[in-house]
């Protein structure tokens, strides 16, 4: 699992970045000051930074990232306000630049980016079920040898069903973990990208994911 520290003081840009950040398996910490998560790093690993830009003077966030993260090749992310663009120095190292408001499945598709670049992916773990492979450094699906192409969505489902096989996910709770809390479509949504999925890797008629009546979904060995 890897450690995620937040840089802010305000909780309408912390809480919901909190809460989806936790919903995908990550460890995460708030903090308002440089010198509580030097202290944080010490005992756990930080993985990712993600620092609200406008919280902080200039100055300090110049002076904090060339002390701090240089030497603890943290991955740092800076979420700023799009008029703050023009006050950003590459010199300060930051990795990836989000405009406020962010957009939470952005921030989540540029961290696992950043991470498989740096070969430190969340799940190393190649998971084999049959002849269904999902590669998580890689982040593709293989079915019987041949590569499928997937939309993020699909993806992370998938990989939530044969992560956990033979446990049974109600659609609800597919919704919350793979669309995040904050998404207010209906549970028909799940059902749609299932059949889709179903379509790419059940191939022959071999049945990979089970509809369990009246509750919702899950991943088992081909019958």
């Amino acid at each position: 699992m890897k450690t995620v520290c937040i840089l802010s003081d305000k909780k309408d840009f912390y809480q919901p970045v909190e809460k989806f950040l936790r919903s995908q398996n990550f460890s995460v910490h708030i903090s308002a000051d440089f010198q509580e998560i030097s202290e944080l790093d010490k005992a756990e690993k930080i993985n990712i930074l993600i620092i609200d830009f406008n919280m902080l003077p200039i100055p300090m966030i110049k002076d904090e990232i060339k002390l701090e993260l240089e030497v603890k090749k943290s991955l740092v992310i800076l979420c700023v306000n799009e008029p703050a663009l023009k006050n950003y120095k590459t010199f300060w190292g930051a990795d990836d630049i989000i405009i406020k408001p962010v957009n939470l499945q952005e921030l989540l598709t540029r961290v696992m980016l950043r991470l498989y670049n740096l070969r430190e992916f969340i799940d190393k773990d190649v998971i084999k079920i049959d002849n269904i492979i999902l590669d998580p450094l890689k982040y593709e699906v293989r079915a019987k040898g041949q590569v499928i192409d997937f939309t993020l969505k699909e993806y992370e489902l998938l990989k939530l069903l044969m992560t956990n096989p033979g446990r049974v996910f109600t659609r609800g709770y597919l919704l919350e973990k793979v669309w995040g809390y904050d998404y207010y479509g209906g549970t028909r949504t799940v059902d749609v990208h299932i059949r889709r999925i179903r379509s790419k890797i059940e191939i022959d008629n071999t049945v990979y994911i089970e509809t369990v009546r009246g509750i919702g979904y899950k991943f088992i060995e081909s019958k």
